[in-house]
């Protein structure tokens, strides 16, 4: 059941005017399908059935176990970790999240979320485009987040790492637990699992939405009532 409220997540990356790279062929496959091309049709009951069929061979689920249900569980029992950083964030005026393909929506997604929860400013940057501006503002004051899961576009993003590092940068980097490059303790490194490209980031945000709603508490924000917000839109 878990995996059938993966459908809205799919379908929105599937139509996503940001394509990667080199994207999933899975999911091209997906994006080709009616019963995800329409919205009509995801509703009924028998296209739920078989879309939900497919997503579970794709995050390697069976009727038994869901292994991409327990790795969200496991993201889960790091919370601690994420504690543990977000007095420091806490402590900036601003903060820059960057990644690339599918992972660039991944930080967008978590700028907003430390904006409404901690009203700290936050940014999330295509890490191919840091020559582009972003680069001017990188110094060893600069909080970074980087996402550098191991997808095909993990060498362009270890560019950007490189580019922000000799910029005396110290980026926390969101890498999957299978990668052995950072085991060296020179950077600071947040572990998730590793899954197929175009669902890794339903993972990589976890730690991410975690880390906006501890850096909200360290500023004495309350999370259940962010200021300026509607929760329903009321006018055009």
């Amino acid at each position: 059941m878990g995996c059938v409220l993966l459908l809205g997540t799919l379908s929105r990356l599937s139509n996503s005017a940001a394509r990667p790279e080199a994207p999933c062929s899975t999911l091209e496959s997906l994006a080709h399908d009616p019963d995800f091309d329409s919205h009509s049709r995801r509703l009924q009951p028998n296209a739920v059935d078989v879309c939900s069929s497919r997503i579970r061979r794709l995050v390697g689920c069976c009727d038994d176990e869901c292994i991409f249900v327990g790795q969200i569980r496991a993201i889960f029992q790091h919370d601690s970790e994420f504690q543990a950083i977000a007095p420091m964030l806490a402590k900036q005026t601003s903060l820059l999240i960057m990644g690339r393909g599918y992972q660039h929506a991944t930080c967008l997604e978590a700028a907003l979320k430390i904006k409404e929860l901690s009203y700290l400013h936050s940014e999330g940057i295509l890490a191919g485009e840091l020559k582009h501006g972003p680069l001017a503002l990188i110094d060893e004051s600069m909080p970074v987040i980087l996402v550098m899961t191991q997808d095909s576009i993990y060498p362009k993003v270890r560019s950007a790492l490189e580019q922000v590092t000799a910029r005396k940068g110290a980026p926390i980097i969101i890498a999957n637990d299978t990668d052995p490059s950072f085991d060296d303790g020179r950077h600071r490194v947040i572990r998730v699992p590793r899954t197929v490209d175009c669902l890794q980031g339903i993972l990589n945000i976890i730690p991410l939405q975690l880390l906006s709603y501890h850096v909200a508490i360290a500023r004495g924000c309350n999370v259940d009532m962010p200021r300026n917000l509607a929760k329903s839109v009321t006018v055009e």
